[in-house]
């Protein structure tokens, strides 16, 4: 499948499981993670795959509104908050104070 077919077999999906889901149908459920690049789900691949069978009770599985919702999610009205934070620090080593101050300070 190519992109565009993909995209375009994903939004038909959503779009008749919102019917059906509208017709008080069980939600339809996928996988959140695959290792079989054929399959609808969350997050393809081994990397994430690997990462979501850590926890000891957890389910591979989320419905389709599930991932319309992430997929819709935008962002960008977050950046103004973001943009003003320091996105890189570079903090040298402490340096020690000279040993001749005073108690103000000062150097005697």
């Amino acid at each position: 499948m190519t992109g565009l077919d993909t995209t375009d077999a994903i939004s038909f999906a959503f779009g008749l499981f919102n019917l059906l889901r509208l017709a008080s149908y069980f939600p339809q459920m996928v996988a959140v993670a695959s290792l079989d690049p054929t399959e609808l789900c969350a997050f393809p691949g081994q990397n994430a795959f690997e990462r979501f069978q850590g926890a000891p009770r957890w389910i591979n599985k989320v419905t389709l509104r599930s991932i319309e919702t992430f997929l819709e999610h935008d962002s960008i009205g977050y950046v103004d908050k973001v943009g003003p934070t320091p996105l890189l620090m570079i903090v040298s080593k402490p340096i020690d104070p000279p040993h001749n101050l005073d108690e103000t300070g000062i150097l005697c």
